[in-house]
């Protein structure tokens, strides 16, 4: 009924936050070759998200909820994503997993460059590293290296050269051409402008 407080043991009930990171750790029973190892795999596809970015995830929710900051962010990004207006990102350096996605609007057409010091990813490998794959991590009699073997693969994945090879962005750019690129794209964003102009396209904000 409606008021009435559930009283049973809610304790016996597991919550999203209480599967994140429990994913089963199991052997690889075959093999090729000869090998007496035993190789073991962290199954994070078992994670409520399928994704081993769950870990990392709910340790930013948990901060967020603390600090009271997950509205004002959400407003922030949906009002990107109702924007009408023509929209352009440049990407400098560092950009990471949601703040990242929320520069302009991904499900509409947008000019993009980035210089070659562009540095992106789901998460930063700097204490990214450490949140994402801490199960992994204490099973290894050396955790600091196995960190640092981990950081140097995700580092071959963090390429500009090789987001743009698979046209993540879509135009690598010397950074001295960036204020001609720029004013040129004002000039055609103020063109196509009144055809732009009216209500947001979708949903309310937060």
């Amino acid at each position: 009924m409606t008021g009435d407080r559930v009283t049973s043991d809610e304790s016996k009930y597991k919550t999203i936050e209480d599967c994140v990171g429990n994913t089963p750790l199991v052997r690889l029973k075959r093999l090729p070759g000869e090998t007496g190892n035993v190789v073991l795999a962290k199954l994070e596809g078992n994670n409520p998200a399928g994704s081993v970015k769950d870990r990392p995830a709910i340790s930013m929710i948990r901060r967020a909820e603390q600090r009271g900051t997950i509205r004002p962010a959400a407003r922030a990004i949906t009002a990107v994503y109702q924007a009408r207006v023509p929209q352009a990102e440049l990407i400098l350096r560092r950009v990471y997993g949601v703040a990242g996605a929320g520069m302009v609007n991904r499900h509409r057409v947008s000019r993009g460059w980035a210089w070659p010091s562009g540095d992106w990813g789901s998460l930063p490998t700097r204490g990214g590293v450490e949140a994402a794959f801490r199960a992994q991590l204490e099973q290894v009699s050396d955790p600091q290296a196995e960190a640092e073997r981990i950081r140097r693969a995700l580092a071959s994945l963090t390429s500009p050269f090789r987001t743009a090879e698979r046209f993540g962005v879509q135009d690598l750019i010397d950074p001295r051409d960036t204020r001609p690129l720029l004013c040129a794209w004002v000039r055609d964003a103020y063109r196509v402008l009144p055809e732009l102009a009216g209500r947001p396209s979708f949903g309310t904000r937060p």
